[in-house]
């Protein structure tokens, strides 16, 4: 694994290209281009902030500031392992290439998204502090929003912490999927279902304390939050963006160590397929 890190640092340059290549791919011959990268979770925002507040009359206060803040998270993890399943069977051309490093492919799927992810950001911020967010103990509930605003120092801290967690186990399962696509073609179909499934499983448009509050079985509740990677990520993204309150220093260190358990589990997974690429694609 340690050679594979030290072959993408070496081809960095290469995986800058493709990055730009496949951000100005996505958006050739579009009118408003990057824009859209701003665009889309609005839109994605109104739609559900529109069935919810509207037609299905949920009741939180500052309704959209809660869904844009787990949107964002959820788009960058969600297109990443889309974009990477099918990443090593589209660029067999490269993968062909003698010496080209296969991991380049999913990663740059990630990184991609994740630019998507930070152009984003410059959306919640000012969003939510003009039009307000939800009061934390309406998102956390009770217990979890005792917690006093952290210090600006380290809520930055904890958020680039929080991204880094993401990014790994992001690029875990990304790497995995890419893999196993290459032997069975029906996984990037498969990989869709699910994380369709997963967005409705994880507190995104509703928060931890309704879940607390219902009448949902315990073993629902404990697969949506307790079991659930991306509830700990969105979350965070809530408790950063909206409570102004920094994730606990254990929970970051336990999510981290489990982010780079799925990151490596993920590698051997590659690894183990990767001789076969060049011949299946």
């Amino acid at each position: 694994m340690i050679g594979s890190i030290v072959s993408i640092y070496r081809h960095r340059a290469l995986v800058g290209a493709l990055v730009s290549r496949e951000l100005k791919a996505r958006y050739r011959s579009s009118l408003l281009g990057m824009l859209w990268s701003f665009i889309n979770p609005l839109l994605l925002m109104a739609v559900y902030a529109t069935v919810f507040m509207v037609f299905l009359r949920f009741g939180m206060p500052k309704y959209a500031s809660f869904l844009l803040a787990g949107l964002l998270p959820w788009i960058w993890f969600s297109s990443s392992i889309n974009d990477a399943a099918v990443s090593i069977v589209s660029g067999g051309n490269l993968i062909k290439k003698v010496m080209f490093p296969a991991e380049i492919l999913p990663l740059v799927s990630v990184l991609t998204n994740l630019v998507h992810y930070l152009l984003s950001l410059a959306i919640l911020i000012p969003f939510v502090a003009i039009y307000g967010a939800p009061k934390p103990e309406q998102i956390l509930g009770p217990t979890l929003a005792e917690s006093a605003p952290s210090n600006p120092i380290w809520l930055v801290a904890s958020f680039l912490l929080v991204m880094i967690i993401q990014f790994l186990f992001t690029y875990g399962l990304a790497l995995a999927l890419a893999a196993l696509t290459v032997h069975l073609r029906d996984i990037q179909h498969i990989v869709l279902n699910l994380t369709t499934l997963w967005f409705f499983g994880s507190p995104i448009i509703y928060p931890v304390a309704q879940l607390s509050s219902t009448k949902v079985p315990t073993f629902l509740k404990r697969l949506a939050v307790d079991y659930n990677p991306i509830a700990y990520l969105v979350v965070a993204h809530h408790k950063i963006f909206l409570c102004r309150i920094a994730p606990s220093f254990m929970v970051l260190m336990a999510m981290l160590g489990a982010a780079f358990v799925v990151f490596y589990l993920g590698y051997l997974v590659f690894d183990k397929f990767r001789d076969s690429f060049a011949e299946e694609v």
